[in-house]
């Protein structure tokens, strides 16, 4: 029996997890990703000699997964996950936020780093958009002129929804995941953390802060290694309001609006060194699916529509997916 050929499109979390998986099972596997990185969401950069996470602060597990099997089955270590070691603050509650131990991690050289523990054996195709799925005889698809015996659609919902378009009939009726649009950016401050910075790990502003447009921020002083001597770096992510009003807007204009929040939620007393800004298109998940649309045999949706957008969540999303593929396509 041949190596079933499954295409998966995008190389988020979901998607390299289902890729692995399935790669494991001896199946032959091709990634393609629009973007240059991986992750998704789980998103690094290296700024000002600080690594700074910029997407998903924290790094949680899907329930029951034991690490150490699956390292052993793939013949690779472990991820360095380090536990966060201080609370976050609740402003709206004003208490401090503790979670579950061993329930929120971080990787001290970036979380983005997971992407690439996640899939060792999987080389995505980067900077490859796939712009639509052509079925072929016995239940297989055409990708990108490739023939492959299943596709699974692990990219945000509102993507995979234009190439799933020809077999979502307008009479179907199902609720559709929403998504929700967000700024962020990221400042150095001069001086070690103090205050606030030297005892949370962030500040939970709440999603109806209009009077200053900031949800969350987090201290990433408070995962050790990542910020140099000498600077506290301060990471804001923007209501989705203040993200729909000031998307389109120069960043210049919105970013000085959350900087002041920043700096007095953390009783900060001088301005920024420096500033970094980004703008997520697909950030927030709404509800997902509650129903999947019914799609061809061969085709599959995994991820933050199906699952939800915590890292633990869609990371389960790929597992459950592959081994759906591989019971309906079969392994060599």
């Amino acid at each position: 029996m041949e190596r079933p050929r499954i295409a998966i499109i995008g190389a988020g979390i979901s998607g390299l997890a289902c890729g692995q998986a399935l790669l494991r099972a001896r199946a032959s596997v091709v990634v393609f990703e629009k973007s240059r990185s991986l992750g998704g969401r789980l998103a690094t950069r290296r700024w000002e000699d600080h690594v700074v996470d910029h997407g998903a602060p924290w790094v949680t597990l899907p329930v029951g997964l034991e690490l150490d099997g699956i390292c052993q089955e793939a013949g690779h270590l472990p991820p360095p996950l380090a536990v966060v070691p201080a609370p976050e603050w609740d402003a709206a509650s004003a208490q401090a936020v503790v979670e579950t131990e061993g329930a929120c991690y971080y990787l001290p050289a970036g979380n983005n780093r997971l992407a690439k523990w996640l899939a060792p054996e999987v080389i995505p195709r980067l900077e490859t958009t796939v712009e639509a799925l052509r079925p072929l005889p016995e239940d297989r698809w055409e990708v990108a002129g490739e023939t492959f015996e299943a596709v699974v659609l692990t990219a945000p919902w509102p993507q995979s929804r234009r190439l799933l378009a020809p077999w979502l009939p307008e009479s179907e009726a199902f609720a559709e995941p929403a998504y929700g649009r967000t700024l962020t950016a990221f400042f150095e401050y001069g001086g070690d953390p103090s205050g606030p910075a030297a005892a949370w790990s962030g500040i939970r502003h709440g999603p109806d802060r209009d009077d200053t447009g900031l949800w969350r921020s987090i201290c990433e002083n408070q995962k050790p290694g990542r910020i140099r001597p000498g600077c506290t770096v301060i990471v804001a992510h923007a209501t989705p309001a203040f993200s729909d009003l000031h998307f389109e807007t120069e960043r210049a204009l919105w970013s000085a609006r959350l900087e002041q929040a920043v700096r007095a939620a953390w009783q900060l007393s001088a301005p920024p060194r420096a500033i970094f800004t980004h703008r997520w298109g697909f950030s927030t998940t709404g509800a997902p699916f509650q129903v999947q649309p019914i799609l061809p045999a061969g085709l599959y949706l995994a991820g933050d529509a199906v699952s939800g957008s915590s890292v633990g969540a869609v990371w389960q999303s790929g597992l459950t997916v592959a081994q759906k593929v591989l019971a309906e396509c079969g392994t060599p």
